[in-house]
């Protein structure tokens, strides 16, 4: 049985993967910024612990004899403009997160054995080409990659207070979250809505390729540093959209311009209108096999599960 402190583990992966990790029996503990909206009833674990992101420290109280902290903290990309201010608190989110555990296991005088750290394949930036990159690929020069860069370098910094560091480069999560559910929304009375032509690359994985690879990780001592967790045969946002309305049962689909998006979203119209092939060259040359090989796989058994 491990002893597992979670931050951001109220969201649609962290959810999953609590639920993945009581299986094996794990003691998990809940950090969260609002304990009084989540009961141990609600999210399957074992405690339920309010923070601050301004205090000195998490407690040592739950720190000693830790055996992994999980970092899935941050404030969300979606949901407005990314506005200066939406901006800064992207990037300052975080940051303060990984301030904040850095800081507690030096206080503490604890050396953790394990952090993993939740990054994205936004890391890498945008890019149309038929080359994949992998984990030894340099970041972009975009909003998101600029984040993502900063962020992973403090992660990285904290290795003195942490044996092992795993900063997992999360793809599109598929499942019955968020943005499958937006994406619904366009597609009705067999008529389907998609923005542009759709030739970026789409780079995703379902939520349960996402744990099961998760514990693949925490198994395999050897593996650290960078992982990109994303399907192993990357599709163009087209070919998506396509197996989307196969099974949407979809006869029509109507092109909005990439412009109009740009007008109503401003630079978060990127997030849908941009992409770049990632390969899962770590987990593949470590033997990892995934659950849904193919992203039409994928979305059937999230149409249909």
């Amino acid at each position: 049985m491990l002893r597992i402190l979670i931050l951001g583990g109220t969201g649609f992966v962290g959810r999953a993967l609590i639920h993945g990790l009581k299986k094996d029996n794990n003691y998990i503990i809940l950090l969260t910024r609002n304990k009084k909206k989540y009961a141990i009833s609600d999210i399957e674990v074992d405690e339920v612990v309010e923070y601050d992101l301004n205090s000195e420290k998490i407690s040592e109280e739950y720190l000693a004899n830790l055996d992994i902290i999980i970092n899935l903290a941050g404030e969300s990309i979606q949901g407005i403009r990314w506005t200066l201010a939406k901006k800064k608190r992207i990037l300052e989110s975080r940051l303060r997160v990984v301030k904040l555990i850095k800081d507690s296991l030096i206080l503490s005088n604890i050396k953790l054995p394990i952090l993993i750290h939740a990054s994205a394949v936004g890391y890498y930036g945008y890019s149309s080409s038929d080359k994949a990159v992998n984990e030894k690929a340099p970041c972009g020069h975009d909003f998101l990659a600029e984040i993502c860069t900063k962020v992973e370098t403090e992660v990285i910094n904290a290795s003195e207070v942490i044996n092992r560091i795993i900063i997992i480069r999360l793809g599109i999560v598929l499942g019955n979250n968020k943005f499958f559910k937006t994406l619904s929304k366009g597609f009705v009375f067999q008529y389907g809505i998609t923005i542009g032509k759709g030739e970026q690359w789409f780079s995703c994985i379902h939520i349960e390729d996402v744990i099961k690879s998760i514990l693949f990780i925490l198994e395999k001592k050897e593996i650290s540093g960078i992982v990109n967790l994303v399907m192993e045969r990357p599709v163009r946002y087209i070919e998506f959209i396509k197996i989307f309305c196969k099974f949407k049962k979809v006869k029509r689909l109507i092109v909005i311009p990439e412009f109009l998006a740009k007008v109503l979203l401003g630079e978060m119209s990127e997030l849908i209108t941009e992409g770049i092939k990632v390969d899962p060259e770590k987990l593949l040359s470590n033997g990892y096999v995934f659950k849904f090989g193919t992203l039409e796989a994928a979305i059937k058994d999230i149409m249909e599960g």
